[in-house]
């Protein structure tokens, strides 16, 4: 059975804040990559927020000439999210989450 994420420090289920973030991964060098949709969850304590639940598939990878028009207007939506690093991990603090998501 899955589980909704809990924040650690508050001892909590977290709450889905918001379904259909776009997350934007980067290389390890810090170059833009790939967009992928994740969901961004909340502790309604402390306020702690993390992004998870990736699809399994990306939205849409640097090569395509859609890239850049999509980081433009899921930023301008307020709903990117700027992985600080590339990686496995499928967790990420979403304190960078663009204002008004």
């Amino acid at each position: 059975m899955n589980h909704v994420p809990v924040c650690a420090k508050c001892q909590q289920d977290m709450v889905c804040a918001k379904n259909g973030v776009a997350v934007l991964d980067v290389t390890g060098d810090g170059t833009d990559y790939k967009i992928t949709m994740a969901d961004k969850w909340k502790c309604n304590i402390c306020g702690c927020e993390v992004v998870v639940g990736f699809a399994q598939h990306a939205l849409v990878h640097h090569y395509e000439p859609r890239f850049a028009a999509a980081i433009e207007f899921l930023s301008n939506k307020g709903l990117l999210v700027r992985a600080r690093a590339a990686g496995p991990s499928k967790l990420f603090c979403a304190d960078n989450v663009e204002k008004g998501a």
